[in-house]
């Protein structure tokens, strides 16, 4: 019944945002049971078995919703953060996640965090320039992005471009300040995003 598959994949998904993974999982479990070719079930699925660091479950479901949705931008996000995590400074890691941040952005050519973290993969491989272009593509994407302009600061820095570094380093800051300042409350409290909308997974970090 793909309705009551839907009725549990989304109950899954608000279990995980509470931190409930464990019930979350047995949703998804439930939603895969009724519906065994749901790719994004097995997304969720593996980003709650990430979340516990069970890296090798979360990979096998990266990997299925691939299979089920050779288009599934997400899934090779996810299986490129999970390739990063793996990793711990290994090449043949860094390269497998960098291979599927690629095809994210394929699929996915606005994909903000998948080229942000491609670059934190290529500065992880010493490959200052394409870590910068990644980092900038991010920004343009996003200009909000804080956390892009701090990698880009730190690539910059080991290039020796003092001045570069420091400019993001400060628009960082500035950024983050406007985006933590106290704001007034709205007249009118803000529709909630539909699910799909939400962010999945966490966005990268170089420093």
């Amino acid at each position: 019944n793909p309705k009551a598959a839907d009725a549990y994949w989304c109950r899954g998904i608000v279990l995980e945002e509470k931190g409930q993974s464990d019930k979350a999982i047995a949703d998804f479990n439930k939603a895969i049971e009724l519906n065994p070719k749901f790719a994004p079930a097995y997304h969720d699925r593996g980003l709650a078995y990430g979340r516990k660091g069970e890296m090798d479950k979360a990979m096998a479901d990266f990997d299925k919703a691939i299979e089920l949705n050779p288009k599934f931008a997400d899934a090779y996000y996810s299986r490129g953060v999970a390739h990063d995590m793996k990793a711990n400074g290994k090449k043949a890691d860094l390269d497998r996640a960098i291979e599927d941040y690629t095809a994210a952005i394929r699929i996915n050519p606005n994909h903000t965090n998948a080229y942000c973290s491609r670059g934190v993969a290529y500065e992880q491989k010493g490959d200052h320039d394409r870590a910068i272009a990644d980092f900038t593509s991010a920004i343009r994407l996003d200009p909000g992005f804080v956390q892009a302009y701090i990698n880009r600061a730190v690539a910059y820095k080991k290039k020796g471009d003092e001045a570069k570094s420091k400019a993001d380093f400060d628009k960082a800051d500035k950024l983050h300040k406007a985006q933590t300042a106290p704001k007034q409350a709205p007249k009118k409290a803000p529709a909630r995003k539909p699910a799909a909308d939400r962010k999945k997974t966490p966005r990268c970090l170089l420093a």
